[in-house]
């Protein structure tokens, strides 16, 4: 403790000790003087400051009694440093004297209001050369507002610095407080957990330190800087007195500088470094002096697409179309800030010529033409792309997501409300927090998937045409100038495909197709899928999704089976992990064969002597199109490597699992099967049910699946086992089998795929 501290306490200590360099003849003297009167002083500020806040429930409240209690607590706090008795009444007597205390208020507040308009410090300095007006009002009964107003200028006149510098040595702790709070605002973007902790134990900490220090520092302000204090203090004794002018004619001694102590030096460097560090810290973290940003593709977990990390950028916009149309094209590190001001024909034009510029196949096409040199299209104006635009999502090129992909990859594997966080402050940019503007891309947390600013920034565009008007496309997300339900995971809207603004931009994404995975049957030389196949596998390798049970028809499927129906639930996470369903016996063939290119196996179906489905006369998906009624040769290539349909023979073996079940994995079948009694009118995602011996799931119920056997020879009718979601118990069995035409497609039809295991 400091010499002379005596016995003040805890909180002179704390002040001492967090200012350091403070004398005690600048604080420490206070709190000794204020002994027996600090109690009413902190009684009175509480007061004060509990009725204003109070008043503030009303917009007028504050405007009306602020004067009258701050002409109240004046008189109360020039009775304490007087030593006179000081009663609570005292807090209330500004309200007889209601119009100067008014008028002085709005005096004062609109002097000073009008400085700030010109800066911040002159408005400070008003607010320093006005702060003894009440002082003023209250020792002079019969002075006008706006005479109080000038006699307190006057007072003032040489001493507003002394009187910042003092202020500013009382609040020192708050600077420290401020250089916390940029610290943590710097390291937010860490978007570290414990920092809202840490918050919180500053903020307790500021308010304890302004309870304790603000009834001292309104007290010394008052002794230091009105002079008229001292008018009205009860007498001394004549014996006093003698003193004290026996004193005041001896010469005053020079008082020496006592040398800073050790601790006080301590401080000074600890203070000097933490600054410098703060100021690194914040730079490198807040301003992020250093930031770089590339986008990334990141594939997907357990889907056939990688998606870009963050949205296109300016600086890769740039780089392709070499120009950037965005409105926030200026500013600290604008080109890592997403591109905007594009229409979502400009975004598929950006993504052929990525594409391009990296080597991959291009996906869209206008007319069957995918160089955007003959589309006919200049970007950024206010125009349209004329012609049949069509996308071949098989290519390995970019392109945009389809709704239903980007949600999926919004969720990250996560069940929050906005992409990465229940908190939309941790992960987007809208308009509470964004200032009116976009920001660099990944200054926010990114999802489970490792995906940046799905929420919020700006819009997205998606592939998908909005079905009310057949014309509008779809965009998710939102951006930084809407509110928070906007942007939740689930939101989705539409604009026309040429519409272009300051919130709308863009992030591709490229199919992969990677194998499926497989099982060996045990002592058989084929292999048989896990699951059936699934509507984002069959969508990555045909281009399209044919299935009924997807979300995007949600309404349909509500509308088809009323209220009986749990598709609404079972497809509000996405139907890519459902099985494709509504395909035709040539469809699944058409798929093997392309899937088996794909992946670099030997394709096993052979219709007229081609193995690759562009070159057969048939089109998937176009209705009951037949390839026997075309009279075309179909023949199998048994040596092949590639993907096949079973065999009933393979498929029922491999549905017992070794085991002597009823049906694929249990004799119970809501163990192992969506069937009529539990499916809920829909399909499910694959894989929720207990497989089999084998590790195959749902060999019984949710889609049928298609075999590669005729029921006759020579017929075009072909067999389907395992029965479907529609199904009774009876004909879920592993021994069940029925046919239908090849050409036919039901929507509780699918497939799984088979292979050969060749030896070597």
């Amino acid at each position: 403790m400091i010499e002379g501290e005596g016995k003040e306490g805890f909180f002179k200590k704390l002040v001492l000790d967090v200012t350091g360099v403070v004398k005690e003849r600048i604080i420490g003297n206070y709190f000794s003087e204020m002994k027996g009167c600090y109690g009413k002083a902190f009684a009175l500020l509480a007061v004060y400051s509990l009725i204003l806040a109070a008043s503030a429930i009303t917009i007028v409240g504050p405007l009306i009694i602020a004067g009258p209690m701050t002409l109240g607590l004046s008189r109360g706090f020039l009775e304490l440093a007087r030593k006179k008795k000081t009663s609570f009444s005292v807090l209330f007597s500004g309200f007889k004297d209601f119009k100067r205390a008014f008028c002085t208020f709005l005096l004062v507040a609109l002097k000073t209001a009008l400085w700030t308009l010109l800066f911040v410090v002159p408005g400070i300095i008003a607010a320093i050369r006005y702060s003894l007006s009440f002082f003023v009002l209250a020792d002079n009964p019969d002075i006008k507002a706006r005479d109080a107003i000038e006699k307190s200028k006057q007072m003032m006149k040489g001493k507003k610095l002394k009187y910042c510098i003092v202020s500013i040595c009382f609040t020192t702790f708050y600077g420290w407080f401020y250089l916390s709070s940029v610290i943590l605002g710097a390291l937010e973007n860490l978007n570290l957990d414990f920092i809202e902790i840490i918050y919180l134990v500053l903020g307790i900490f500021e308010a304890v330190y302004s309870v304790v220090v603000f009834p001292v520092l309104f007290y010394a302000l008052i002794k230091m800087f009105y002079p008229d204090v001292f008018n009205g203090m009860q007498e001394e004794t004549s014996e006093e007195n003698a003193a004290e002018e026996s004193v005041k004619k001896e010469p005053k001694p020079k008082k020496e500088r006592k040398p800073l102590s050790k601790k006080a030096k301590k401080i000074i460097a600890g203070s000097f470094l933490a600054v410098i560090l703060a100021v690194l810290i914040y730079l490198v973290f807040g301003l992020k002096i250093f930031y770089t940003y590339k986008p990334k593709m990141i594939k997907i977990p357990g889907q056939h697409y990688e998606m870009m990390s963050s949205e296109v950028t300016q600086d890769l916009y740039e780089s392709v179309t070499g120009r950037n149309p965005s409105v926030f094209s200026e500013g600290f590190k604008a080109k890592y800030r997403p591109v905007e001001n594009v229409s979502w024909y400009d975004a598929i034009y950006f993504c052929n010529l990525l594409s391009k510029s990296e080597g991959l196949e291009p996906v869209y096409a206008v007319n069957g033409k995918k160089s955007v040199s003959q589309w006919n299209y200049k970007p950024h104006r206010e125009n349209e792309i004329e012609g049949k635009i069509t996308q071949d999502v098989s290519a390995n090129g970019y392109r945009l997501p389809t709704v239903e992909e980007w949600q999926y990859a919004a969720k990250g594997g996560e069940d929050y409300s906005y992409a990465g966080s229940d908190n939309i402050n941790k992960v987007a940019w809208y308009e509470e927090n964004s200032g009116g503007t976009t920001h660099p891309a990944a200054q926010k947390k990114a999802n489970g998937y490792g995906l940046y600013d799905m929420s919020g920034n700006v819009d997205e565009w998606c592939w998908d045409v909005d079905p009310y008007d057949g014309y509008d496309r779809y965009y998710c997300g939102d951006n930084w100038d809407v509110d928070a339900y906007n942007c939740s995971v689930g939101f989705r809207g539409s604009s026309g495909p040429s519409y272009r603004c300051d919130i709308s931009g863009f992030r591709p994404v490229r199919t992969v197709i990677t194998a499926p995975k497989m099982v060996k049957i045990p002592e058989q030389e084929y292999e048989m899928m896990t699951t059936e196949v699934t509507q984002g596998l069959y969508c990555a390798v045909m281009g399209e999704n044919p299935s009924f049970y997807q979300t995007k028809n949600i309404d349909a499927i509500n509308k088809k089976y009323s209220s009986d129906c749990d598709a609404e639930d079972v497809l509000k996470n996405g139907s890519l992990n459902n099985p494709v369903d509504k395909v035709s016996w040539y469809d699944a063939i058409c798929f093997c064969n392309r899937l088996s290119i794909k992946t670099g196996l030997t394709p096993v179906y052979v219709v007229e002597g081609e193995t690759d489905p562009d070159l057969w006369d048939y089109t998937p998906h176009t209705g009951d199109q037949s390839l026997y009624e075309y009279e075309c040769e179909i023949s199998v290539d048994s040596g092949a490597d590639g993907y096949r349909l079973p065999s009933y023979e393979e498929w029922n073996y491999a549905a017992k699992g070794g085991q002597d079940y009823k049906y694929a994995g249990s004799d119970d079948i809501e163990e192992v099967c969506w069937y009529k009694d539990n499916a809920g009118n829909t399909t499910h995602p694959v894989g929720q049910k207990k497989p089999n011996g084998y590790g195959l799931y749902d060999m019984g119920g949710n889609v049928s699946e298609w075999c590669g056997d005729s029921y006759k020879l020579g017929n075009d009718s072909r067999i389907y086992c395992g029965n479907d979601w529609a199904s009774s118990v009876g004909n879920c069995t592993v021994t069940n089998g029925m046919y239908c035409e090849a050409s036919n497609y039901y929507i509780n039809t699918g497939f799984r795929l088979a292979r050969n295991v060749l030896k070597k």
